[in-house]
């Protein structure tokens, strides 16, 4: 027995000195594991209309985002799937306004997190659209008698918003993990029970054509500023694994008679509460 411990002890002070640990010290934590992932889609809100602040450009280099649309940002080029620092506007480069709800979402996670941790957000939304749009059976009907403006917004996703955020995320699943889908929609169609078996189809097909499992990767929905949020809140009746957030007390853009977009600080708030939930799905302690 002394024998054995001498040659136990004699291998790990080599192994010190030659800078290897021991089995029993070793770090089995997957690396992909500390970049949490999230995967943010919608319309309008998701995508973001209040317009850019000062305090917005400066932001925690934890929190970063995953090219969804190749363009210019903050003076320099990006392409799809590059990640780069998540400075404002996170889903498109030269949108108009530029905050949503991600924004505040992103800054409130990495607050909490562990400082060796990252979180990592994929942005793919398109104002005025209908959840028919995300649908690979009934998108091509839909662009097609879409209006102008909202066509423009199609084809910077190549007429297909879902592929793309797939191919996104993908690129993503590589070097983190993806911890939820926050879904921001409803603005336009969330009036009836079809509505929500489409939302739920979204859901299904983000979950099996990344291979994920849905018990370990929840939807956050969240309510609107006006209507339609009865269908939004019914949501968990269709999806098990999804929480419905709140936007009581978020003020839409009543500055510009606007009932339909949160105002900067509905966004600031909206954010913040999708990342107290999922903090809370994480088991994460916060204030």
């Amino acid at each position: 027995m002394k024998l054995n411990h001498f040659i136990r002890v004699a291998t790990m002070s080599i192994a010190v000195v030659l800078g290897f640990s021991s089995c029993d010290d070793e770090d089995k934590s997957d690396p992909k594991e500390k970049n949490h992932v999230f995967l943010c889609i919608g319309q309008s809100n998701m995508e973001g209309n209040a317009a850019i602040q000062t305090k917005d450009k400066t932001v925690d280099p934890r929190f970063q985002s995953y090219v969804c649309y190749a363009g210019n940002y903050a003076g320099q080029k990006y392409e799809v799937g590059d990640l780069r620092s998540a400075v404002p506007p996170l889903c498109r480069a030269g949108q108009m306004g530029g905050i949503g709800v991600t924004d505040y979402f992103g800054r409130t996670m990495v607050k909490y997190l562990p400082e060796d941790e990252t979180v990592r957000v994929a942005v793919v939304a398109l104002g005025g659209t209908a959840i028919d749009g995300f649908l690979p059976d009934l998108k091509d009907n839909y662009i097609k008698g879409a209006k102008d403006w909202l066509q423009g917004y199609y084809k910077c996703y190549n007429n297909d918003p879902m592929a793309r955020l797939l191919e996104v995320a993908k690129i993503a699943q590589k070097e983190g993990t993806i911890q939820g889908i926050l879904f921001h929609q409803g603005e336009t169609d969330a009036y009836s029970a079809e509505w929500n078996k489409k939302v739920k189809r979204v859901y299904d097909m983000i979950i099996n054509e990344l291979g994920l499992d849905e018990t370990k990767v929840p939807l956050l929905a969240g309510n609107v500023t006006g209507n339609g949020n009865q269908c939004i809140k019914n949501i968990p009746n269709y999806i098990v694994n999804s929480y419905v957030i709140p936007s009581d007390g978020c003020p839409g853009d009543a500055q510009n008679n606007n009932n339909i977009h949160f105002n900067h600080s509905g966004y600031e708030k909206m954010g913040e509460r999708y990342a107290l939930k999922m903090l809370d799905l994480m088991g994460i302690k916060h204030d």
